[in-house]
């Protein structure tokens, strides 16, 4: 799916599960919550769906969500149907919600610099090139600083930057995909690799013994596993901006 050249609906979506009551909550989080009612406000001041959507998840459904089929269905349709999906940072810097994004094609923008930090065997340094950063403390604003104007920010996003970055991302997603193989669930065919190039689970595998070779290895210092996968100049992924 992340090599789809399909027509996407929205310029902009977010998915969340918007807290009110910041009782009890520390200043960082609070921080957090701020974003999320800001991204929140931003995109419904944009009035127009095809701009700016937002999904509201309730509290329950968020909980239970390996439960939840209606929801998986609807983040995953709107990851599908969205060009660019906002990734604000959430008990920590690690969020599936960004995997899915980027297997879904949507080009994540983030918000602190550790969303840049996580899986290095299978990311490296290609994400950068497929993503957006928009400093937190700056999308949120202050009492000296009015809030960045997020979706006003990506609506001016050039066309040509957009298709690059989705072209990045169509060449090297399958990076984090573990396919499911078990017999039965899925065709015999599915496989966890496009043609020899490895795929998440195999990348894995690779890190962990190149890891056990040299149990002191420095995380900073960890082999970018993943292979780049090219597409020819027709099957680039078109941008859908201007």
């Amino acid at each position: 799916p992340w090599r789809s050249q399909h027509s996407r609906q929205h310029l902009v979506a977010t998915a969340s599960n918007l807290i009110h009551n910041y009782h009890g909550a520390d200043a960082f989080t609070k921080q957090l919550n701020t974003l999320r009612l800001g991204m929140h406000r931003n995109c419904m001041d944009a009035n127009d769906t095809r701009v700016c959507t937002h999904l509201a998840l309730s509290p329950t459904a968020v909980y239970k969500k390996h439960n939840d089929l209606r929801m998986v269905r609807q983040i995953g349709g709107l990851y599908w149907n969205t060009t660019f999906c906002p990734m604000a940072v959430g008990d920590a810097c690690t969020r599936k919600a960004i995997i899915d994004a980027v297997l879904l094609g949507c080009i994540p923008v983030f918000f602190h610099r550790c969303q840049l930090l996580q899986w290095p065997w299978h990311i490296g340094g290609w994400l950068e090139r497929a993503t957006l950063f928009y400093d937190m403390e700056r999308v949120v604003g202050n009492r000296s600083r009015t809030p960045l104007d997020l979706v006003g920010e990506l609506k001016r996003v050039p066309a040509r930057a957009v298709a690059r970055m989705q072209r990045t991302i169509a060449e090297h997603a399958h990076c984090l995909h573990y396919a499911v193989t078990e017999p039965g669930f899925v065709p015999a065919a599915a496989a966890t690799r496009i043609g020899d190039v490895p795929g998440a689970f195999e990348i894995a595998l690779q890190g962990a013994w190149r890891l056990s070779r040299n149990a002191s290895i420095e995380a900073s210092h960890r082999p970018h596993l993943c292979r780049r996968v090219p597409i020819d100049k027709d099957s680039a992924a078109t941008s859908l901006i201007g």
